[in-house]
């Protein structure tokens, strides 16, 4: 699989988003037989699922984020939302919505930051699964069922993300993500493969990995390290439907902060190379790795950043490769070399 970067969608309703792209793309229908929201939810205390739910001025999108998120199918839910000490309109769409909803807690007060909040909210976590969902996204109504199913028939799974469609002001595309756990491992030697609103995890498992990591060097790239640091601990999986609808737009955490991210990616895909190094069954199995993670990424969007990014890592892997004593066979450096010059 591999990004389909040929559709143009204007991404007014993330609803109406997903429903052309699946239409355009593959044919599909977006399910409509949505549960009225009135049906009965399960008793407090019952629910094996909280939806972390941190909210920070987004009145413009929270409506449908949380339309999308009342109409799941699968209901045995609570929805934790922190007010993060909104300045808008935020927190009185969010009491509207309780007020009709009885699984939304609100919990108001001031600003502390996303990290902050993230790790607030674990800690009142005591459910068997927690899922992610940001403020200004949407989800399809058979996410939660199909990722708790998941999670029944695989019990070896601690982390469980999904593909997901990218939804800018005037386009969008879908972004398949890798689905085993080997083939995430080594996309972490690059770049992070797990879109933090699709995921799903074991409760236990974020909790014993230690939760969202606040130091300064893992600003904005906090949910790549947790990824990483679970990996260590559990299996870490990508369904591959898409079951998440990522905004990109000029007010989220990404767009204001992409060099930071780039920076903090770069240090966790440095570390994340030196272990898959040090794993790898032969240096043509790590090369393999390295070639099919370019192939992957082939058709994606921004393609050309993608093989400047990927000329860099494989000219980083050859230093690291000399620094750890392997030795590259004459062929293999060739295709190295190239590879570095081209992107190819």
């Amino acid at each position: 699989m591999s990004f389909d970067s040929t559709t143009r969608i204007p991404a007014s309703n993330l609803k109406q988003v997903l429903e052309s792209y699946l239409a355009s793309k593959h044919g599909l229908k977006l399910k409509n037989d949505f549960p009225p929201y009135s049906a009965d939810p399960s008793p407090k205390g019952t629910e094996q699922l909280t939806v972390i739910f941190p909210v920070y001025n987004a009145e413009s999108f929270l409506d449908e984020a949380l339309h999308g998120i009342r109409k799941q199918t699968y209901r045995n839910f609570r929805v934790l939302a922190i007010n993060d000490g909104s300045t808008d309109g935020s927190l009185e769409i969010l009491k509207r919505h309780a007020s009709e909803d009885s699984r939304i807690d609100i919990i108001r007060r001031e600003n502390h930051g996303l990290v902050r909040t993230l790790n607030e909210a674990l800690k009142r976590v005591n459910t068997p699964l927690v899922a992610r969902h940001d403020a200004d996204d949407y989800s399809p109504p058979d996410r939660f069922e199909k990722q708790v199913r998941h999670f029944e028939s695989n019990p070896k799974t601690g982390v469980l993300g999904t593909s997901f469609l990218v939804s800018k002001p005037t386009w969008s595309y879908g972004e398949y993500a890798p689905l085993r756990h080997r083939q995430i491992l080594e996309h972490f030697a690059f770049r992070n493969c797990m879109a933090h609103g699709s995921i799903m995890a074991r409760t236990e498992v974020l909790k014993k990995a230690g939760g969202y990591s606040e130091a300064p060097e893992v600003h904005h790239v906090e949910d790549f390290d947790l990824w990483v640091r679970c990996a260590g601990i559990s299996m870490i999986e990508n369904l591959p439907e898409i079951l998440y609808v990522y905004r990109d737009h000029v007010q989220n955490v990404s767009s204001r902060n992409i060099d930071i991210q780039i920076q903090g990616a770069t240090r966790i895909a440095a570390e994340s190379k030196r272990k898959l190094i040090q794993k790898a069954g032969s240096l043509r199995d790590l090369m393999d790795c390295l070639f099919e993670f370019r192939k992957f990424y082939s058709s994606d969007p921004y393609a050309l950043s993608r093989k400047q990014q990927f000329s860099v890592a494989l000219k980083e892997n050859a230093r690291i490769l000399k620094k750890s004593g392997k030795k590259i066979g004459a062929a293999l450096r060739t295709r190295l070399v190239e590879a570095s010059q081209t992107g190819k």
